[in-house]
Order: C-alpha cells, then sequence, then structure tokens
C-alpha cells in the first residue's frame, strides 16, 4: 500500500478528504494533496492516524506505507519489519 492508496481509504470512510484532513487536526486538505504528489512525506504518526481512519491494522499499514516512501537502506528496514509482522501474523492463525 502506498499514501495514495491508503488517503483514497480513509477518504472512502469519512467521504471527503476535507473531512480527513479535520479529524487529523489538519488546517485543510492541502497538507494530503502534498503527501500524494511526493512534495512532503508523513510521518509514522500520521500514517498510523490515516489507518486508523481507514480502519485497517496500524502496524501493517505504516510499515507498508513507510517502505513505499523511503529509498534505499531506510526502504529495507520497512520491508524487513513488515516481513516480521507478516510472519509473526501467521504464527498467530
Amino acid at each position: 500500500m502506498d499514501i495514495g492508496e491508503l488517503l483514497d481509504a480513509a477518504k472512502r470512510k469519512k467521504r471527503t478528504l476535507g473531512t480527513v484532513a479535520k479529524e487529523m487536526g489538519l488546517p485543510n486538505q492541502t497538507r494530503l494533496s502534498e503527501w500524494r504528489s511526493g512534495r512532503f512525506k508523513p510521518t509514522a504518526t500520521q500514517i498510523a492516524q490515516l489507518a486508523e481512519i481507514a480502519e485497517l491494522p496500524i502496524f501493517k499499514t505504516v510499515a507498508e506505507v513507510e517502505a513505499s516512501l523511503e529509498v534505499g537502506d531506510a526502504a529495507q528496514v520497512w520491508q524487513r519489519a513488515l516481513k516480521t509482522l507478516n510472519g509473526a501474523l501467521k504464527i498467530q492463525e
């Protein structure tokens, strides 16, 4: 999942990005558009907030989105975290 897909999922739950922004404590949806365009990057906390709004699993969503936003070693760290999380989830099933 990338940030655009996460924003779309949150929008489906709240009907507008303006409502999503308001729920996140942002003054308007401009910052959300900047995240989608790649101009700015959301924090892990902001990604977690979006996951909550979209009613998605928080840790998995944060790892997926961070892996898609980062490059090089940083992206690999998130990919390893996601692999570990997915392995732990399979053990619980």
